[in-house]
Parts: structure tokens; C-alpha cells; sequence
């Protein structure tokens, strides 16, 4: 008998709990869009939910906020949006922006890696790279593309260029070229094209060395350079 009471007891605890719940819960149907960008990846307080338009029938709690957030390969979605469950009708826009930074740019495996470049075009009478010759040409070949020079030092080997920095409406990108020694048995050296992005704060349109990150994709000047000097070397 005392363990009919204490289930009795357990069940009347769970249903006090949860009629509260569903009685302050209600069924919501609405449908989310990505604008000015159209078919953006559009998620619910961080949940995956689709790609707009997603129509979507909910069951929320009747008070509080839910965020959406809207994302798309070529585009900038930072922004978030709350609605209040009261307000959820209708369609919800959330904003999602052309990456012009995106457009401008190209998907390359060269960026932010080393590459090893062994010269075979500059040698000297004993068949060997001529390291004054390979160091000439590549003062020139990079000057073409990078004006600036920020470090250069013949007898190290070693040259970088100053940030080249290109500002968009929403993207900051900026990239530059560094070249060093190789530690290779022959004569080599060693390229990096360093890419980097940062989004820009609303609240502020400066942008800190903190906010960059590495970015996947270069300028196709940028990849030209690196060809070049494959080739010239």
C-alpha cells in the first residue's frame, strides 16, 4: 500500500509540472526569409533550420524572445534578430548582405601556406641558381603587384610587403607577401601569401588586428605573383 501511495505521489508531481508547461506554451506558424540576400541559411536560437523561405509551425512558449540568424557562402550575416513569440506572424526578414569581398576574389589552396619554390630559370655558369639573379627577379616580380615593401634583407633572403588593405561595405580584407630562405639541400625559397578578413562592427568603423582571421581566398593578382615567380625563377 505504501508503494501504490508513493507512485500515486510521483504522478501527481510530474503532471503539476507539466500542465503549467503546456498551458504557458502555444502553437505558432510563421515563415522566415533572408533579405537582401535570398536563400539563406536560417536558424532559430542556434538550431539549423532550413533555407529560406522556411515556412514553420512551432510550439513556444508564450512570453520571451527567439533569435534568428540568416548565413550564405558569398554573403555577411553578423546580424541577428529577436522577435518576441507574441510577434511571430506573418513573414520574419532577417538580414543577410552581398560579400563584395566575396565577389572580388578567388578559392585558393596558396593562400596562407608556404610554398617552395626551387629557381630553375636564374642559373649561373655552373648550373646552379644564381642567388643575386633569383633575388633580383623577385624584387621585381613582387614590386609589380605589391608596392610596398615593408622588410627586405639580401642577405637573409627574406622580404615582406606591407599590408595591402581593401575595405568594403561590410568586409576589411587585407593580404601581403612574405618570402624567406628554404632549408632545403638545394638553394630554395619559401612564399606565403597571407590572407585575412574582418567584419565590420556597426557600432564602429574601426576595425582592430584582433578582428582579422585567416581567409581561404586571394585576389587573382595575388595568385598571378605566385605563378610568376614559379615561372620566372
Amino acid at each position: 500500500m505504501t508503494q501504490q501511495r508513493a507512485l500515486f505521489a510521483t504522478i501527481f508531481v510530474a503532471l503539476a509540472l507539466l500542465v503549467p508547461s503546456m498551458a504557458h506554451a502555444k502553437k505558432v506558424r510563421f515563415t522566415v526569409d533572408s533579405t537582401p540576400v535570398p536563400e539563406g541559411r536560417i536558424s532559430i536560437n542556434g538550431e539549423y533550420q532550413g533555407v529560406a523561405p522556411v515556412e514553420l509551425t512551432l510550439h513556444l512558449p508564450k512570453d520571451g524572445m527567439i533569435v534568428f540568424t540568416a548565413e550564405r557562402e558569398g554573403a555577411v550575416g553578423v546580424w541577428s534578430k529577436k522577435v518576441a513569440v507574441s510577434d511571430l506572424r506573418g513573414i520574419i526578414n532577417v538580414r543577410l548582405e552581398k560579400d563584395e569581398a566575396y565577389d572580388s576574389t578567388i578559392s585558393d589552396q596558396i593562400a596562407n601556406t608556404w610554398l617552395s619554390i626551387e629557381p630553375n630559370k636564374t642559373l649561373g655558369e655552373d648550373g646552379q641558381a644564381d642567388q643575386d639573379k633569383v633575388w633580383q627577379k623577385l624584387i621585381s616580380v613582387v614590386t609589380d603587384n605589391f608596392s610596398d615593401l615593408e622588410q627586405m634583407d639580401r642577405q637573409s633572403y627574406y622580404l615582406r610587403t606591407a599590408w595591402r588593405v581593401r575595405e568594403y561595405d561590410y568586409v576589411v580584407m587585407r593580404n601581403r607577401l612574405v618570402v624567406k630562405l628554404g632549408v632545403a639541400t638545394n638553394f630554395a625559397i619559401k612564399v606565403q601569401l597571407e590572407s585575412m578578413f574582418a567584419v565590420k562592427d556597426t557600432s564602429s568603423a574601426a576595425v582592430s588586428d584582433e578582428d582579422f582571421k585567416p581567409y581561404n581566398r586571394v585576389l587573382k593578382a595575388d595568385k598571378e605573383t605566385i605563378d610568376f615567380l614559379r615561372d620566372q625563377l
